[in-house]
């Protein structure tokens, strides 16, 4: 279950709540800046190629929210498509690449009033078990543990 309460809900002063399509389009109207728990993606995530780490992989390490639909640099909302958003996927991705595990990432698909458009919201909530680890494919080969040492949310 998504928390009710965020950092996205106290710069807007919102009341504690889900998030709303509606909250997203007015951070990205404030072009309300990437902070360590706030992060805005213009594109779906893509899946790991190659033993490679994808951006949503690094990501999820931090915590905090990544918001998929909005361009990072002008806050520029420009939706994703939902029927390419594959959250059972996204589930799978985090057990293999992240440890130790977060059970309760979640994803939301948030569509516009008109439904004319869409984001994707990934929510990880604060663990005491962090930073998380995740293996980085090193040069020539292999894997090693990395910390990440970003905190969760407090």
């Amino acid at each position: 279950m998504a928390r009710s309460w965020t950092r996205l809900h106290e710069h807007l002063g919102a009341a504690p709540g889900p998030l709303s399509f509606d909250m997203i389009r007015q951070a990205a109207t404030y072009t309300l800046e990437e902070t360590d728990d706030l992060d805005w993606k213009e594109q779906l995530p893509q899946p790991p190629r190659d033993g490679r780490w994808n951006e949503m992989a690094k990501d999820v390490t931090r915590g905090g929210l990544i918001i998929f639909g909005v361009r990072n640099k002008t806050c520029e909302l420009v939706g994703i498509d939902p029927e390419q958003a594959n959250i059972q996927q996204y589930h799978q991705w985090s057990p293999n690449h992240v440890q130790p595990y977060l059970p309760d990432i979640t994803f939301t698909t948030l569509p516009s009033p008109d439904a004319s458009m869409s984001v994707l919201v990934c929510d990880i909530p604060a663990s005491p078990m962090a930073p998380r680890v995740r293996p980085v494919a090193e040069q020539g080969g292999g894997d090693r543990l990395i910390g990440r040492l970003s905190a969760y949310l407090t």
